[in-house]
């Protein structure tokens, strides 16, 4: 006979329970998403599930309420009762302080945390700036099993943010201390305040946009450091392994300027943000063995300056983020995010066969969107050389989903990025591409861009096509349009893999006749990149 759900062992409730509990471990990397209302709300329905178990009968209650693992996590925001509720049931187990979106920190608030400091091993909390200062002030004491310390607020670009005491992360008082993540701070920029940290991420608001006058705050502190003092705290970081700094690169030097390099001997991800000149003048001073570098930059204007610095900021990365010791470690992968739009650009070693563009135009004018395409094209190009596997995703309204030929147009006739040998297609706009008619065939046009095409993958697209009514004249002529595009692609091209994922109406008959006519080559869903890879192996 089966147990009531009431009477599960003890051992396999306090497991389900744990699993419930909302961890800063369980966050995304620390970034202003994590300030999100979908962020919020996901950590706020987590909580009410575990008070929702605490009601459904003795036995759960008892079972949770014993085991102070459960209750190490003290939210501030989800009900005024909660933290006292927590502090009382974890016992004198280490906790975890954080808060899933801003809040504003009481004196009672302030007490609860600088009198439970000494057993805090992680903070994420976010302050509202009328009580971030006074707050941080009770942080600065003895905190001996603080590991992970995350700080946010949110100011106005008008709004001088509030000023941080680094004792609060110091080695005296934090000797655990590794990850530090700390968004919108004025800071003492002082090297031995960093000498200890595995994990450092900083960020603003993109300080471009801000006044001078909020530039240089807190007695002349000023919101970035200067080269000098970027320098001399890298100098210090020799235990560093992951780096983010978002819009707080010096802008006081060009990267030739200062001959100074700095080994970052455990580096193995860097993710820088500013303009490309302030990119390009942190890395040309980095040596290290990144294998992951991600730069992001959001420029005033796209001109051709814009293509050259960019051009800058590729040769930086090429011949300064490899140091000379007994390995020269490649970079695995560079990632470039630009504009507002979001033109994501991806690179790395030819002989990687992960290699990829990823690009996306996103507007509701098709004239200004044309217009981003082909600028953004021409950075592309920049970067192309090296890669093997290009993916376009082309986002756009649905309803509007004929625009997008244009898109695809405009791709083709580039005749850029000639070295892709896996090529990756998604969108909503795809459909009403494949079916247009033209002068040129698909085939001309993916071949004539893309001589050295092996393979492609069709992505997350309705190959039912954006019709209401699945069998009236019109969905079915654009349907058999559709396939003769795709027949006309595979018949005696050099095309080996046509592989179709996470499309719905993939196996309608008109495309499985497709399928009677090339087997070997037509793949209906599975792992597209991993089978693309190990087809292209056997025929290169």
């Amino acid at each position: 006979m089966l147990s009531p759900i009431s009477y599960l062992p003890d051992e396999l409730l306090l497991y389900i329970f744990s699993l419930l509990v909302p961890r800063i471990s369980s966050l995304d990397p620390f970034s202003p998403r994590l300030m999100d209302s979908f962020q919020s709300w996901k950590v706020r329905q987590a909580w009410m599930t575990v008070l929702h178990v605490l009601q459904v009968c003795q036995h759960w209650r008892r079972v949770a309420l014993a085991s102070a693992s459960l209750w190490t996590t003290v939210d501030f925001h989800v009900r005024p009762f909660w933290t006292d509720f927590t502090l009382a049931h974890s016992q004198a187990a280490p906790l975890q302080i954080m808060t899933n979106h801003v809040h504003h920190f009481g004196e009672r608030d302030m007490d609860r945390v600088s009198s439970n400091l000494h057993r805090i091993d992680a903070i994420c909390i976010y302050p509202d700036p009328s009580s971030a200062e006074q707050l941080f002030s009770r942080l600065a004491g003895s905190a001996p099993l603080l590991h992970t310390l995350w700080l946010g607020t949110f100011g106005g670009i008008m709004t001088a943010p509030p000023f941080l005491r680094t004792e609060v992360f110091s080695r005296a008082n934090a000797p655990r201390l590794k990850d530090v993540a700390l968004a919108n701070f004025v800071i003492s920029w002082t090297p031995s305040f960093f000498t200890h940290l595995t994990r450092l991420t900083f960020c603003h608001p993109n300080l471009n946009f801000y006044p001078r006058r909020v530039q240089r705050t807190h007695e002349g502190l000023l919101l970035r450091p200067s080269l000098t003092e970027l320098l001399d705290i890298f100098e210090e970081m020799s235990l560093i392994e992951d780096l983010t700094l978002l819009w707080v690169l010096p802008t006081d030097a060009s990267p030739r300027s200062n001959p100074r390099l700095v080994h970052l001997p455990r580096l193995s991800s860097l993710c820088l943000a500013g303009t490309p000149e302030e990119i390009s003048t942190c890395v040309h001073h980095i040596e290290c063995p990144t294998s992951h570098f991600t730069a992001l930059f959001t420029p005033m204007i796209w001109d051709a300056d814009l293509a050259q610095q960019c051009g800058h900021l590729s040769d930086c990365i090429k011949h300064h983020m490899s140091y000379s010791g007994p390995k020269l470690p490649l970079i695995d992968e560079v990632t470039i995010f630009i504009g507002v739009d979001d033109l994501q650009l991806v690179a790395a070693d030819s002989h990687c066969p992960k290699n990829q563009v990823d690009f996306t135009v996103m507007s509701d004018d098709t004239e200004k969107r044309n217009n981003l395409f082909q600028e953004r094209m021409s950075i592309l190009n920049l970067h192309s050389v090296a890669l093997s596997r290009l993916s376009i995703n082309l986002k756009a309204d649905p309803a509007r989903n004929r625009s997008g030929v244009t898109y695809w147009d405009l791709l083709f006739k580039q005749g850029c990025l000639r070295h892709a040998q896996h090529l990756e297609l998604n969108g909503t706009e795809l459909f009403s591409y494949l079916a247009q008619p033209s002068r040129l065939t698909m085939r001309s046009r993916i071949l004539d861009t893309f001589p050295d095409i092996r393979t492609i993958a069709i992505c997350d697209v309705e190959l039912g096509g954006p019709f209401p009514e699945v069998n009236n004249p019109s969905a079915v002529k654009t349907r058999m349009d559709v396939r003769e595009s795709l027949h006309k692609l595979l018949q005696g091209s050099p095309i080996r893999r046509l592989a179709f994922r996470n499309c719905s109406g993939a196996t309608t008959p008109w495309l499985q006749s497709l399928l009677g006519e090339f087997p070997d080559i037509i793949q209906w869903d599975g792992d597209t990149e991993a089978a693309c890879i190990v087809e292209t192996e056997g025929l290169n």
